[in-house]
């Protein structure tokens, strides 16, 4: 699984999706954008990994603006 998240420290994708450590791959970009850096990253995970990902977008609203 590949779980693309902000940058937010508070928010915890292990702890909401209730994975382990090694259950998935996080990468956390400004917003939790899917942008082409972030596809080429998956693209590359799945071919070092020789399989296909299933993958969540963990993206919140109104960040930053408390």
């Amino acid at each position: 699984m590949v779980i693309v998240t902000c940058l937010d420290h508070r928010v915890d994708p292990a702890i909401i999706l209730g994975l382990r450590p090694g259950d998935a791959v996080v990468i956390r970009n400004t917003g939790g954008r899917v942008t082409p850096a972030v596809i080429d990253d998956v693209a590359y995970l799945a071919f070092l990994a020789g399989r296909l990902f299933s993958g969540v977008v963990a993206a919140g609203t109104s960040a930053g603006s408390r």
